[in-house]
């Protein structure tokens, strides 16, 4: 729940927002619901990339 709250406040890449996404990885996985997970995976992966880049955030 807390997760999907972070999620829904901005689109902006941000470190809460990496962390809200590997956490839904985290749970899905722990569910046993691999395919979610790895989207939320795939998902944490841009975030990061975006987040972490130098260039001028949009």
């Amino acid at each position: 729940m807390f997760a999907d709250q972070a999620i829904a406040l901005t689109d902006r890449p941000s470190l809460g927002l990496l962390n809200a996404v590997f956490g839904k990885a985290h749970t899905a996985a722990l569910r046993g619901d691999h395919t979610t997970a790895r989207q939320f995976l795939a998902e944490g992966r841009r975030v990061f990339d975006r987040a972490s880049s130098h260039e001028p955030r949009r």
